[in-house]
């Protein structure tokens, strides 16, 4: 695959000068890429129920538009500055994955695979400290390209209907994935490596069900384990949002056309934590409550 990629951002950047000041100026961003995409895919199936796969690809993402507006946006109640970065360049990615997969039946999954990327360009949110417009220590944030990146891990997954069991267990079932991951980045301005921004190092997911045709019942985990959101000058300045985990429970039973159903969610009150280079240094938590909503639906044929 090739692709072509041309961009012109207009607007305002905010300039930094060394003694700290700073100011907007007028600014033209403009990007011109070609992108060459290859990709090799092979699947071996040494049985009916097996399949073997491995896959060599490069891939690319193109900046968010949000990242690359030249624009800001001052909060003095805050004491930040975010902003964008016209100048950013695409993220490419080489990628070499490998999988197994079993199936036990045409009700149940066993997989698991491994896989490694090699990353360049990857995007990252900066924080800076200075003056801006008479206000000291503003807080500056703006997205910036890394130097490289690497990221490798495992992936598992388990998905059986128990229909082997004698009577009402064999409605029961089980979904549940896993990942497992690491990941080493190089951005300018800091020695060593850091993890890379938004990557956490470990997801999971399990849901019990019960379904009879009339009646289902779901109870779900979902897991994503600690990441950066921001990369300061060092590993006390990044900000950092806190492992979470979530769990939700649904139920309906249908009879005739019509549906009876209860949605409840984050049963726990699990709060979502945001704290700087530290959980031991918070910068906020947030309680969201649990939330429920129970409805009937009908069917119109």
């Amino acid at each position: 695959r090739l692709e072509r990629t041309a961009t012109d951002v207009r607007g305002q950047v905010l300039e930094r000068d060394a003694d700290g000041s700073s100011a907007l100026v007028p600014n033209l961003g403009r990007k011109r890429y070609s992108s060459v995409l290859p990709q090799l895919n092979v699947r071996f199936s040494p049985r009916s129920d097996l399949n073997l796969r491995l896959g060599l690809t490069r891939s690319f993402a193109r900046p968010n538009f949000g990242d690359i507006n030249p624009g800001g946006s001052f909060m003095e109640a805050d004491g930040t500055f975010t902003s964008g970065n016209a100048d950013l360049d695409p993220t490419y990615s080489d990628n070499l994955d490998l999988m197994a997969e079993w199936y036990a039946g045409p009700l149940g999954l066993l997989s698991g695979g491994v896989f490694y990327k090699n990353i360049s360009n990857p995007v990252f949110q900066s924080s800076s400290t200075g003056n801006f417009n008479g206000n000291s220590n503003v807080t500056f944030y703006r997205p910036e390209n890394g130097d490289d990146a690497k990221l490798w891990g495992a992936e598992f997954a388990f998905v059986r209907r128990f229909d082997f069991l004698p009577g009402l267990w064999s409605n029961f079932g089980i979904n549940a994935n896993l990942t497992l991951m690491d990941s080493r980045m190089r951005i300018p301005g800091r020695s060593g490596n850091v993890p890379i921004t938004g990557q956490a190092d470990r997801l999971y997911n399990v849901t019990v069900y019960y379904d009879d045709g009339a009646f289902a019942a779901r109870l779900a985990t979902n897991h994503k384990g600690a990441y950066i959101e921001s990369h300061g000058d060092s590993s006390t300045t990044d900000a950092w949002y806190g492992a979470n985990t979530s769990v939700d429970f649904s139920a309906s039973y249908t009879f005739d056309r019509w549906t009876v159903f209860a949605e409840l969610s984050n049963l726990t009150n699990e709060p979502l934590k945001y704290y700087q280079g530290s959980p031991q240094r918070p910068l906020q938590v947030e309680y969201y409550g649990r939330r429920a909503q129970i409805g009937l639906k009908y069917l119109f044929q």
